[in-house]
Parts: structure tokens; C-alpha cells; sequence
């Protein structure tokens, strides 16, 4: 190995320390350390032949910054210290070991990068989040986001912790529709679709696409969610949905939001009994719902009671009055047609046979 060698192998090293240079001295062709023609480690000449291999090298650790350690290729090791005081000093080199023996381990590289050793030499230990892995036989119960009976194999444990803790939620899709529902008799209805996306797990696709109730359409969200919007519906004369989806990245997400068209149930009070659907229609009072069960109807008035729905609800099976007694059998049943503009229904109509006087508490028609 060569002075300029030598020289340029210490220049790779790190020069907060001062290193051990090496230097020929006249024709001798004897190599000294730290350019000194005073002899080499303890106090002898090395000539060039013994210094055909030489690693010269500091500690890693900056406890031991200042000490510089030398090995030489019969396995002799030399180290010397500087010293504490204001101005620092090498001190001379002293033998830690003698030769024919072990050359010792050689510090790792100095650049913040975890080793460790593998076949006598250093090797790069690629660092994770997390340490260790978990395996398992399949979990016994759910424990947050990880379903009972889910198996691990060599699962690293932040990802456990992740799927325990921080499990995967879609976003959320909200629909509204007002109105939301509409009898019969006043179709054809005009309305508004308001929706919003609630982000969970993963940031939103801009893109909305928005179908139904007549309306098709894209709409535009942030990629951490909010309202998309209102979009207006006219026309509809039956009953429908609109729905809107959006994608987070890993799935479409979709919600739905309904109108419904009712035929309606209607009651009333009459001074004679009634002998059709018109007179029922011309002044009793809707309920604008499906089928409920039971009805709770607020009778109020002296006459003739009478309650009709949709016959599609079937048969009722009691009547109870606010007493807690059934009355079914004062009451009796007819099917009349109910019809309103182009629309028609077959209606059942229960009437009261006697007049009785009604203070406005429930009645539950029961089915």
C-alpha cells in the first residue's frame, strides 16, 4: 500500500478526528506513522512488507471518540488516546494485543444506519414502525376491528394494532328528500335531493354520481368530505329513490334516500251514515302514512264514526275504544272503490252503526 494510498483511504474517514498517516523516510523506504521518522508502534521501525494490510480506524462511539485504533496484518492491535486537556494531544501508541491473534471486530460504518453482524461482516438491518410479529390459532372473540376467529400469521404487530384500533371505515353517503312522501291525490310532486359525504378512513374522489327520482347526474365533494349539494326533482307521481355514490380509494360507497306516494287512510265523524267513498272523501281527515298497526285515531264529534284504508292492509281485527273495551261489533265493514284523478284503489270502510258523541281520544283499529 502507498503513502497516496494510505492518505486517500484516510481522507474517506471522518476528519473530526485526526488520523494516523503514514510516511516514507528518505531512501529507507520505511513507513512511520504520523509522518515521524522516531520509529513506529512501540518505538520500532515497521518496514513496508509488514504493512501490506493495514485498516486504521476510530470508535463509533462518541464515548470513545478519542481513541484510534490500528491493526496490523500479523493481528498486533495499538491503540492511543488524546488527552483532556485544552489543547489536545495524541499520546503514543501501546500494544493491546500481541500478533498471530485475533484482529478483533472492526466498528460498523459511522452514518446512522442500523447493522448488525452476519458471517463476520457488517450488514444493513432494515428498520420498521413496529417491532415483532404476531401468530395465532384465530381470535376467540372480535376485539375492536379484528373479527372473532380472524388468523395472524407472522403479522407485524402494527398492523395488528392498526386493524385493532384504526380499522378500515367507508365513508358515509347521505341522502334527503323533501318531501319525503305524498298522497295520492296530490301527484304529481316537486322536490329538492340534499346530500353530503361524511369521510372516514381515506381521503374522497371528487366525483359524485347522483341517479334516480329523474334526476342523473355528477356532483363534487372535497377529499375530506361535506355537502355535495341540493338537485331538484319535479314530475314524480309514484313512488321512488335516489342514490349517490362515491369512491374513498378503495370502495364505492353508496346511500339511498326514498319518496313514497301513500293512498291514505281517512276517518271521520258524519251526522248521517255514510252510503259512499265520495262522502267519506269530502270531509274525512288523511293519514298520510303506509300501514300502521295499530291505527290510533283521535274520533271527535257526535254521528256516525268511520275509519277506511287501502283493503290491500287486509282486514281489522279489533277495535278497542279509550275505555280498553272491544267494540268491533258495533262497527260494520264495507269495500267501496277509492279514486282520485286517474288513480284507484279498493278501500275497506268501517262504520259505526249508532250514533255516539266522541271527545277526540284514540280508537286503535288493530290488524
Amino acid at each position: 500500500m502507498s503513502r497516496s494510498s494510505l492518505e486517500e483511504y484516510s481522507g474517506h474517514l471522518n476528519d473530526a478526528i485526526p488520523l494516523a498517516r503514514l510516511s516514507s523516510c528518505g531512501e529507507s523506504r520505511r513507513f512511520f506513522l504520523n509522518g515521524a521518522c522516531t520509529g513506529g508502534p512501540g518505538g520500532a521501525d515497521v518496514s513496508l512488507g509488514e504493512l501490506e494490510v493495514l485498516v486504521l480506524v476510530r470508535s463509533s462511539s462518541p464515548l470513545y471518540a478519542g481513541i484510534q485504533r490500528l491493526w496490523l496484518t500479523d493481528g498486533s492491535l495499538y491503540i492511543r488516546t488524546m488527552s483532556s486537556d485544552s489543547y489536545p494531544v495524541w499520546g503514543g501508541w501501546r500494544s493491546v494485543s500481541g500478533g498471530g491473534g485475533s484482529v478483533g471486530i472492526v466498528d460498523a460504518p459511522f452514518d446512522s444506519t442500523l447493522y448488525g453482524r452476519r458471517d463476520g461482516n457488517w450488514e444493513e438491518i432494515p428498520e420498521t414502525s413496529g417491532s415483532g410479529t404476531y401468530t395465532n390459532s384465530g381470535t376467540t372473540v372480535a376485539v375492536g376491528g379484528i373479527t372473532a376467529g380472524t388468523v395472524f400469521t407472522d403479522k407485524p404487530l402494527s398492523e395488528v394494532l392498526d386493524q385493532m384500533l384504526s380499522p378500515y371505515a367507508p365513508p358515509v353517503v347521505s341522502v334527503s328528500v323533501s318531501p319525503g312522501s305524498a298522497s295520492i291525490e296530490n301527484v304529481p310532486v316537486t322536490g329538492t335531493v340534499s346530500i353530503s359525504v361524511t369521510k372516514k378512513s381515506n381521503p374522497l374522489s371528487p366525483s359524485v354520481s347522483i341517479s334516480g327520482l329523474g334526476i342523473s347526474t355528477t356532483g363534487t365533494v372535497s377529499a375530506g368530505g361535506g355537502s355535495v349539494g341540493s338537485f331538484a326533482f319535479s314530475g314524480i307521481t309514484a313512488s321512488g329513490s335516489v342514490t349517490a355514490t362515491v369512491y374513498d380509494g378503495r370502495q364505492n360507497t353508496t346511500g339511498t334516500g326514498t319518496f313514497t306516494v301513500y293512498y291514505p287512510a281517512l276517518w271521520g265523524v258524519y251526522a248521517s251514515s255514510p252510503a259512499d267513498m265520495d262522502t267519506i272523501k269530502a270531509t274525512g281527515i288523511r293519514i298520510v302514512s303506509g300501514k300502521q298497526n295499530p291505527f290510533n285515531v283521535p274520533l271527535n264529534g257526535t254521528g256516525y264514526a268511520a275509519f277506511a284504508y287501502p283493503a290491500e292492509y287486509g282486514n281489522l281485527a279489533s277495535i278497542i275504544d279509550p275505555n280498553g273495551f272491544n267494540v268491533t261489533s258495533g262497527w260494520q265493514k264495507q269495500t267501496w272503490t277509492f279514486t282520485t284523478g286517474s288513480y284507484s284503489k279498493s278501500y275497506n270502510v268501517y262504520i259505526m252503526q249508532s250514533v255516539s258523541a266522541y271527545t277526540g281520544t284514540n280508537y286503535k283499529f288493530n290488524f
